[in-house]
């Protein structure tokens, strides 16, 4: 028998055991007997007739607890069984198997009203919290604090009440007003329904386990085998109405809000934030999973555990076990390091320009840019996809995203053929940049697909959502996921039109034998990875305040986008422009913002629109040149070319420049026909150069095309 088993009063052993409580179980909670002399102190007056008094201390509650007195106390003609002392509040009971999952609102939880029940549905692998009474939620006419520290949003949370509750309508009330005010909170509530003993007596949640182990039944099983109902059931009929009228009058006295200003306070609470990521009254975070303790790293240079947080926030807890800032990072960090915006933009910059080959020389800079962006798009409205386009394979797309996954905020691997689940539940967990390739497959079945465009078209925005009907129980509840995070989506095949607009599209083309690049090894790159990787982490948490003010500002370089480019670009050239600053302050001037800004331009209006034969369209292109003697056409001058050169799929202008923005060829104003027009300039150099990268022989040096002087 554990050591202090032994001195509990007989009465209050026999107590506990008939629970069905342990002696590990008693042990490990604290249960004990007061000293005779103790009683009065711990209960602020002398009760009288009482001979003994068991013990429950609340873990975590300060040297709060509640007594069990026996013989009851006699007051006003009532028999009380339990005391604690006056005007000492209302607190949560929380063993601590159901302390460790308050963070985490994937684990179900239960509640129950006593703490002995709460014991019991803990030693038997139920995470449940106990209440002094059904009514002990509220102080003053307040929830208390303690339902702050629970992660509730679409966390499955059943209430068991005891078995008499169903035939006396003021306790239905009371369980009916604490689900309403977890449902508000964001849980999925339901209301078990115990049975009572053989001979119609009262059964608590300890009396049905202890009822049930004694038919052998294992505990798990005969939890199982209870059926729970929803707040909307009939049964809560009366008590809804009655609830109503309640939290009118609660209001009209001036209960729980006092005033207008109290009200919109209420409004905003709680606050939920991401545990990878968020940011929140200024203030940048990331969360840690360290074992069974969560942490979160602040802008502030602080580390703090999720009960440290601010009042009112909670944390979204949907799974989270991801974070790749290292130890050491952190420990740097905390000890004051800080990165030079333009030294990490410049680093990643070259990472990427190492191992693919760009014909554009500014495009290594917009991954830079994206990267980091990815540690601090909590802070933005929206935050741009990356699509990675090609008119053919063997491009270096799946190497772009190879690299990507290696420094890009938890990032996940690359991936072909998701599911529908892990496009929308991934931000929900861990809140990472997810990395698509070969999205022509994306199509498939068209209702999966229509599903999968639904999130993407979702997810480019801070506060998107998505609905799912999942089953919890018996039957199926409508859930929401959050699904705004960074994506990148790889392929050859073009995207449907609402997904191009949420995207900046960046056109990949093969490499050259006489283009080398350095061979990639992503076991060897490793360490500078996480070097990498622990700098965007530090910038993003000593910049994200100034990185906010800039973000807010005015963008007078990007006017002449339309406005959903504008509103793409904007973060990147926010994070180009703080680094320019930084730049400046130590006296090495960078160009990064304009770079930046010359190449939103460029890119900007880009839409893919279909499929294309490159080798044809190169060959046809090339025909076009030599049979015209010119190399400047209008869009609807060289639609009509191509058609006639067995392209005559190709419907419209904008399907033209579909199949030409791929391969470099993009319509400008420039002097045509005698007057200013947009047109295409099909160049020599440019089509020897297609010709090389895409398949067909090269044009001599003595042919026409070759001699023409560009």
């Amino acid at each position: 028998m554990p050591e202090g088993i032994s001195t509990l009063h007989p009465d209050h052993l026999a107590d506990l055991t008939q629970s069905g409580l342990t002696e590990a179980t008693i042990f490990a909670l604290g249960l004990h007997s007061a000293r005779p002399g103790d009683i009065a102190r711990l209960v602020g007056f002398d009760p009288n007739g009482v001979r003994s008094a068991l013990v429950f201390p609340y873990p975590g509650e300060n040297g709060f607890c509640r007594v069990k007195v026996f013989p009851p106390y006699e007051k006003d003609g009532h028999a009380v069984k339990y005391l604690q002392r006056p005007k000492s509040g209302a607190r949560l009971y929380r063993p601590p198997l159901a302390a460790q999952v308050l963070p985490d609102a994937t684990a179900p939880l239960a509640w129950t009203e006593g703490e002995k029940k709460a014991a019991k549905a803990c030693q038997e692998g139920l995470p449940c919290l106990g209440l002094g009474g059904l009514w002990n939620w509220l102080a003053d006419g307040q929830p208390i604090a303690g339902l702050d520290t629970i992660a509730h949003v679409e966390r499955e949370e059943m209430l068991y009440p005891d078995s008499d509750v169903w035939s006396r309508p003021e306790l239905l009330k009371a369980v009916y007003a604490l689900g309403k005010e977890l449902e508000a909170r964001g849980a999925i509530v339901r209301i078990a329904i115990l049975p009572a003993g053989p001979h119609g007596e009262k059964w608590g949640l300890d009396d049905y386990l202890v009822a049930m182990e004694r038919t052998g039944t294992p505990a798990q099983q005969s939890l199982g085998t209870l059926k729970g109902i929803p707040l909307k059931h009939p049964t809560f009929s009366r008590a809804a109405q009655w609830w109503k009228e309640w939290t009118g009058r609660r209001e009209a006295e001036g209960g729980p809000i006092p005033d207008a200003v109290a009200v919109l306070e209420r409004i905003g609470q709680p606050r939920f934030i991401h545990p990878a990521q968020d940011f929140l009254n200024g203030a940048l975070s990331f969360g840690i999973p360290a074992g069974d303790t969560l942490l979160f790293v602040t802008s502030g240079r602080k580390l703090l555990k999720a009960a440290q947080l601010p009042d009112g926030v909670q944390v979204d807890h949907r799974g989270f076990d991801l974070c790749r800032f290292s130890r050491g990072g952190i420990m740097r960090f905390l000890a004051g390091e800080t990165v030079t915006g333009s030294t990490l933009l410049r680093e990643l910059t070259a990472f990427f320009h190492r191992f693919v080959i760009f014909r554009d020389g500014r495009l290594p800079l917009l991954l830079a840019a994206w990267t980091v962006g990815t540690y601090v798009y909590r802070i933005f409205r929206v935050f741009p996809y990356l699509v990675l386009r090609s008119p053919t394979r063997r491009c270096g797309k799946s190497r772009v995203l190879d690299l990507l996954a290696l420094v890009a905020f938890n990032a996940s691997p690359r991936t072909t053929n998701p599911t529908e689940a892990q496009v929308f539940r991934g931000p929900s967990k861990n809140g990472g940049t997810l990395l698509l390739d070969e999205i022509e497959h994306l199509r498939g079945e068209k209702e999966t697909f229509q599903g999968l465009l639904a999130v993407l078209n979702s997810g480019f925005e801070r506060g998107g959502v998505v609905q799912r009907l999942e089953k919890r129980g018996d039957r199926f509840m409508e859930i929401s996921y959050p699904t705004y995070c960074p994506r990148a989506l790889a392929g050859i095949a073009h995207l449907a039109e609402t997904l191009e607009d949420r995207s900046i599209i960046v056109f990949m083309s093969r490499k050259l034998k006489q283009e080398p690049v350095e061979r990639f090894s992503p076991g060897r790159l490793e360490e500078e990875a996480q070097r990498l990787r622990d700098a965007c982490y530090t910038w993003a948490l000593t910049r994200a305040a100034d990185l906010t003010e800039a973000y807010e500002g005015e963008f007078p370089q990007l006017q002449a986008l339309d406005d959903r480019a504008r509103d793409l670009w904007e973060p990147l050239l926010a994070i180009a422009l703080l680094a320019d600053a930084e730049a400046d302050r130590l006296g090495t001037s960078e160009r990064l913002a304009s770079t930046l800004v010359a190449l939103a331009h460029h890119l900007s209006g880009v839409r893919d629109e279909g499929d294309t034969t490159t080798v044809k369209l190169i060959e046809a292109l090339e025909a076009i040149v030599e049979t015209e003697g010119r190399d400047v056409f209008a869009p609807s001058e060289l639609l009509e070319l191509l058609r006639a050169h067995n392209l005559e799929w190709v419907k419209s202008p904008k399907a033209l420049a579909g199949l030409l923005n791929p391969l470099g060829l993009v319509s400008t104003w420039r002097w045509h026909g005698g007057k200013s027009a947009r047109a295409y300039a099909v160049t020599p150099t440019l089509l020897i150069d297609l010709k090389a990268r895409y398949g067909g022989e090269a044009p001599s040096l003595s042919s026409p095309i070759a001699k023409r002087d560009v």
